[in-house]
């Protein structure tokens, strides 16, 4: 088995190296796994880290890109590095804990495709949990088929999926409303997450036009002619590719 883990990089300079030593910490010696980090132009020294990083660790992929396309066209560009079995994405500011990848395998090996770690404690209502309530809400609406319709960026699914994931040409991408059209073979497990030291890039406003942009590309309200398609991402360089 070999587990891809894929971390898009944004401006997380203080907790980046953080992140990939406790992958490595916890992986190494255990399994066989690779580490593909996807900076998406940051603004202070996070490529620089990166850079090396990847000097010091081969089964690290570095990739830059030239421009900001957001978390998840970033994520979506690392997907066409992946050599591993499994694909586990997770944020770049220490609050997703690897060790949960042991109970997120238990469940694939269960049969299913797709496992999120969803954290389900009551972090009191802000704009961010707004913002997440109307996601999960659409996801709910768009795709009532599924086992499972809580989503978050902590998951794991099978590599078995990105032939059709790449396919996907819209300009604006979301990988679990693509996920979730592939499979309702979904399910989540709870999780903990560290508090983050990183400050959210999202206001309110910027999660309600998610939401709009969720409907009208991942939704079947709108035909997919009128859905602008087109570059996603363009590279920079990369390390260990």
């Amino acid at each position: 088995m070999k587990l891809s883990i894929i971390i898009p990089v944004y401006n997380s300079e203080q907790t980046i190296e953080l992140v990939v030593e406790d992958i490595i910490n916890h992986l190494e010696n255990k399994i066989a796994y690779e580490i593909i980090l996807i900076d998406d132009f940051s603004l202070d020294n996070s490529y620089l880290i990166l850079e090396k990083l990847g000097k010091t660790h081969k089964n690290l992929k570095i990739v830059k890109l030239e421009k900001n396309y957001g978390q998840q066209n970033a994520i979506f560009a690392g997907l066409n590095f992946v050599t591993g079995k499994y694909v586990l994405t997770m944020d770049d500011d220490l609050q997703h804990n690897i060790e949960y990848y042991k109970e997120m395998m238990d469940q694939i090996n269960k049969g299913y495709d797709l496992v999120y770690g969803i954290d389900t404690k009551n972090n009191g209502i802000n704009y961010k949990t707004l913002g997440a309530k109307l996601r999960d809400f659409f996801f709910k609406l768009a795709f009532p088929k599924a086992e499972n319709n809580n989503v978050s960026s902590f998951r794991i699914f099978k590599s078995d999926l990105l032939g059709d994931i790449l396919k996907t040409n819209y300009h604006f991408i979301y990988l679990s409303g693509i996920l979730l059209r592939l499979t309702p073979k979904i399910t989540y497990i709870n999780v903990h997450n560290r508090k983050s030291n990183n400050q959210s890039n999202y206001s309110f406003f910027k999660l309600f036009k998610l939401f709009l942009k969720l409907v009208f590309y991942y939704s079947r309200v709108f035909p997919d002619q009128v859905k602008p398609k087109g570059e996603q991402y363009k590279i920079e360089k990369t390390i260990n590719i």
